[in-house]
């Protein structure tokens, strides 16, 4: 029956498999477009962040390029609580993208701020205390998540309690550090403590995991105290728990490979090779069909140590093969993924220089055409102004045309005085009427002679006159 199980759930996967990249095809075309639209600041961070957790599992440049940009937009318009959220998924996925020296970069920065919020603040130690345990520093990691842990057991029992799992799971942390750090002892008490923590506690199915996850802890520390039937106890009420939660099976199958992997273990220490082998199987076909190659690494270089402990060299030759693809193939994703994010990178550089040079020919265009629009001016301001000039450069001079034309009018009126006054100057009254006395008087007397030869020097005396003055 339980085996029938999971092949069951193994075909599921498959064909869950299959679908995924149509369906995210889908979603990302649905929210760049979505992204496209003239929509508020907010609804554009939430569109950013759901394209960051769906590309965290393709390119983590990009997932985390999205991250930053939610970022952005949510300081702008978004709550403090909501961009702190967003900051702790921009702290993961670094974590997740193996690039631990940004990671905790975040996490410190974040803890600074939240200093006077405690559990904020305690779940930034545990992502720290993450990293560290990532790079295999797990003293550091254990400092960072004690910390973290004590922050939160200084809170009353009754909030303790609404946060399941921070209530559960830093007690099962710590027990991990410190079995992967070899104090089994320290480690002990701490899968204990998680344990008996899970009989107070209401877990939701999105917390169900915890139970087996503190059972597979417990195993694992049972079995390195060579405790073997309490951890197959261990191991088995963990299996049985995956096994029933069937409605989440696609998500929790990869549980089952430490369970197998440990209940192997267990039955190799018992001398049980042939049961051992079997489960290591099992765990590898597991690894494989979910495409977890570290997983498969490991059950592959142990289904081979218990294969050269049977004596069965070709079948141990084969799974080194396979452990040696599985390697080479973390070692190509691994590669893979830096050469998608250089890829990423060049890309959005060129996006940006394309940018940069739109922007500069349209800085030219803007320039051009406001050079041209302020020669316009100028040119307009010249022709108006020579214009204006012109018109009173014209005005000036039929203004002095009239001055000069009144003044010659004047001028005219002076002379024909002038000349008048001259006249009257040269023609004597009391003169003209002596001679006219005079040639009365030879009229009078008879002397017709004197008289007109008086008159012809009198007349030709007033022609010469009037001559000169006419010439002057």
């Amino acid at each position: 029956m339980k085996a029938k199980w999971i092949s069951i759930c193994l075909f599921f996967i498959v064909i869950s498999h299959s679908q995924s990249q149509d369906n995210f095809l889908y979603k990302d075309d649905s929210l760049q477009r979505l992204l496209r639209q003239p929509i508020s600041d907010s609804l554009r961070a939430k569109v950013l962040e759901a394209l960051h957790f769906l590309w965290k599992n393709k390119n983590f440049e990009k997932s985390i390029d999205y991250s930053k940009q939610s970022i952005d937009f949510a300081e702008k318009k978004i709550g403090h609580e909501y961009t702190l959220g967003l900051r702790y998924q921009l702290g993961f996925a670094y974590m997740q993208a193996g690039d631990a020296v940004k990671s905790i970069q975040v996490f410190q920065e974040i803890i600074k701020e939240v200093q006077n919020e405690p559990l904020a603040y305690s779940t930034g130690l545990a992502f720290i205390a993450m990293n560290f345990e990532n790079q295999s520093d797990f003293i550091s990691a254990i400092r960072y998540q004690t910390e973290a842990s004590m922050i939160f057991e200084s809170f009353p029992e009754s909030i303790k309690l609404k946060d399941s799992r921070a209530y559960l799971g830093n007690p099962h942390k710590l027990g991990q550090l410190y079995l992967k750090n070899k104090q089994l002892d320290s480690a002990r008490h701490y899968a204990n403590i998680a344990l008996g923590r899970l009989n107070k506690s209401v877990l939701t199915e999105w917390d169900q995991f915890f139970s087996w996850h503190i059972k597979i802890l417990m195993g694992d520390i049972c079995y390195q105290q060579n405790e073997y039937q309490t951890a197959l106890d261990y191991f088995d009420q963990s299996e049985h728990e995956i096994l029933k939660f069937r409605d989440f099976a696609y998500s929790y199958t990869g549980d089952l490979i430490p369970v197998y992997l440990g209940k192997a273990r267990v039955l190799q220490a018992q001398g049980k090779l042939s049961s051992a082998i079997g489960y290591s199987l099992i765990a590898y076909q597991l690894a494989d069909t979910l495409k977890v190659l570290p997983e498969k690494k490991e059950s592959a270089l142990f289904v081979k140590s218990l294969y050269v402990q049977a004596g069965k060299a070709d079948s141990a030759l084969l799974y080194y093969e396979r452990a040696m693809t599985a390697k080479d193939s973390i070692t190509n994703t691994d590669i893979s993924r830096k050469i998608d994010a250089l890829k990423y990178s060049e890309d959005k550089r060129n996006q940006e220089i394309l940018v940069l040079q739109k922007e500069k020919e349209n800085q030219k265009k803007q320039l051009y055409l406001s050079a041209g629009i302020l020669l316009s001016i100028i040119l307009a301001a010249s022709l108006y102004q020579k214009n204006r000039l012109k018109q009173k450069a014209n005005k000036v001079l039929e203004y002095e045309n009239k001055e000069i034309i009144q003044q010659r009018e004047q001028l005219t009126r002076d002379v024909s005085s002038f000349e008048m006054q001259a006249l009257k100057a040269q023609l004597n009254p009391h003169f003209i009427f002596n001679c006219l006395n005079s040639i009365d008087s030879f009229i009078y007397s008879n002397d017709k002679y004197k008289a007109s030869t008086y008159l012809n020097k009198f007349a030709k005396l007033l022609r010469n006159i009037l001559d000169s003055s006419k010439n002057n």
